[in-house]
């Protein structure tokens, strides 16, 4: 394995011969991440009613460390055989949760294992009715139509894309002040297919609220 590239996605439609790297996949949602930044800044401090050289110095890093970091837990032999095909192997433990432990490894040990215990235990779901804020949610995905259950497996990228919509829905009912906008031409990746109309939306969206 070691001698192989570690891939971040599967062979897919976006990506026929060779998908991006662990590497190379981090470094374009980082730098896609500062331009969404820089897209929004200024109205995401006045949005939030703090001082933009507050916003820089006390969001700025944790953003673009999250962005760089958000798949380094991909970077393992159980996801490497996933995206190579064995669609048979299950992730013993999820590369989200793989990606957050390597995100906060600099904290203090105990508090790694409270952090480590709660994101495998924790359903965000019960979180969402807590939210006071309004919220844009962007799902790569077509709206489900009423009535559709979810998928029974995921096997591939269309029925990945279906059960993402089916929980962008559940997610939306949770949320006081949700918009949902539908994005059905795109992947997971809609920041670097899409990143213009993207930053738009969003900026567009602060604005209105």
């Amino acid at each position: 394995m070691s001698e192989q590239p570690l891939w971040a996605k599967s062979t897919s439609r976006h990506f026929p011969v060779a998908p991006p790297t662990v590497e190379s996949h981090c470094k374009d949602v980082y730098r896609v991440a500062l331009a969404l930044w820089d897209a929004v800044e200024i109205d995401l401090a006045s949005a939030l009613q703090l001082d933009v050289d507050e916003l820089r110095r006390e969001l700025r890093p944790l953003y673009l460390t999250a962005a760089l970091l958000h798949d380094i837990g991909k970077a393992n032999s159980s996801f490497q055989r996933l995206v190579r095909g064995d669609r048979e192997k299950r992730q013993p433990v999820r590369h989200e949760i793989l990606s957050g432990r390597r995100t906060v490894v600099g904290s203090h040990e105990g508090n790694q294992r409270q952090i480590r215990a709660a994101t495998w235990e924790d359903r965000a779901l019960s979180y969402y009715g807590k939210i006071t804020c309004p919220v844009l949610l962007v799902p790569a995905a077509a709206a489900p139509q009423a009535g559709e259950e979810p998928p029974e497996r995921l096997e591939n990228a269309d029925e990945f894309a279906y059960a993402k919509g089916i929980m962008a829905v559940q997610v939306a009912r949770a949320i006081h002040q949700c918009t949902v906008l539908w994005m059905p031409d795109t992947a997971h990746d809609i920041q670097l297919q899409r990143p213009q109309h993207l930053a738009q939306i969003i900026s567009d969206f602060i604005k209105e609220e």
